[in-house]
């Protein structure tokens, strides 16, 4: 669940989807996702990575979107971790997240909270 959550919160901030981030920030958090990682993703800043699982997933996406492609390294490394079934499904989560957090940005989603947005408006 904590590295589901870290592809997560990386998807929604790249899209800067204010409601993605709201519901799934508290769940990163119960899941073992630190403050300081989470406080990066937020500030679009690369975190720094205590836990290599965690790093691995982290770039797998960044390059995913950045890139929209994955080498082969990236690929090996990912799959050597975690095996390929669990690449399958971390690229499904960030597609389908990625798709959540542009339905959620078009249609100008809000979460009804009083709690200050995530990230700037454009």
């Amino acid at each position: 669940m904590r590295l589901s959550e870290l592809a997560i919160l990386l998807t929604a901030a790249w899209w800067q989807s204010q409601a993605e981030w709201q519901i799934h920030e508290p769940i990163a958090r119960s899941s073992g996702l630190s403050d300081d990682i989470i406080e990066a993703l937020q500030a679009q800043h690369t975190p720094t990575f205590v836990q290599k699982d965690e790093a691995i997933v982290y770039h797998l996406g960044e390059e995913l979107y950045r890139t929209r492609r994955v080498s082969d390294e990236r690929y090996q490394e990912a799959v050597d971790a975690f095996g390929e079934p669990a690449v399958v499904e971390l690229v499904a989560i960030f597609g389908y997240y990625a798709l959540v957090a542009m339905t959620l940005n078009v249609f100008a989603v809000q979460r009804p909270t009083t709690t200050p947005l995530p990230f700037s408006e454009p």
